[in-house]
């Protein structure tokens, strides 16, 4: 049955169990049989056409994996959650795939800005006073993407980061992170420069 609601699925047929995707094999009618068995990619189940409208998202694993960032057929209980958790740095690259800062270089990039803007923003917080709050000014004006200032995330991403990254010269990230490192390591130039 479906792995959403439990109702009945259509039984497989070769065509059918070969290609289980976006569409529905057309009944004799011409229209999509809703109990045509729809397979999404995040979970891996079969969904009726109820359950499982179309909808397309990336796939984190196989961002993780093989950096493979085309959309793929999901259930709509996955589109919803991949929705809902996009921009929230939940990726952690490192520990599903440690060769992918060198497989990608603009991720590996992105990721040395993150370190060292991070180490900045964090020596200029211990020095405290005007320094801190300009620190902590630096970090709020980062909205949504202020998890890539912070020093124990330096590792993990939004999946939505991810994917403004895949478009490579074109993304607009590596230019708004050298920014903001060229900010942080100015006050971070200030710490050093502060009598002994």
């Amino acid at each position: 049955g479906c792995a959403g609601c439990r109702a009945a699925l259509a039984p497989l047929s070769k065509a059918t169990s070969s290609w289980l995707g976006f569409s529905s094999v057309p009944s004799s009618g011409g229209a999509a049989d809703p109990r045509t068995p729809r397979r999404c990619h995040y979970t891996g189940g079969l969904y009726c056409g109820g359950c499982h409208t179309g909808q397309v998202c990336q796939i984190p694993a196989q961002v993780l994996h093989n950096w493979e960032l085309a959309p793929q057929p999901v259930c709509c209980a996955a589109a919803e959650y991949l929705q809902t958790v996009a921009e929230q740095p939940l990726l952690c690259v490192p520990a599903v795939n440690p060769n992918l800062y060198a497989r990608v270089p603009l991720l590996g990039e992105m990721h040395k800005m993150r370190q060292a803007a991070s180490a900045h923003l964090a020596a200029a917080t211990a020095a405290g006073g005007t320094l801190a709050q300009r620190a902590e000014r630096l970090a709020a004006a980062a909205g949504p993407r202020a998890y890539m200032l912070s020093p124990t995330l330096t590792d993990f991403w939004a999946m939505s980061d991810l994917g403004e990254l895949s478009k490579g010269p074109l993304s607009q990230l590596p230019a708004w992170m050298a920014g903001v490192s060229r900010q942080a390591a100015a006050l971070a130039g200030v710490v050093g420069a502060r009598p002994a």
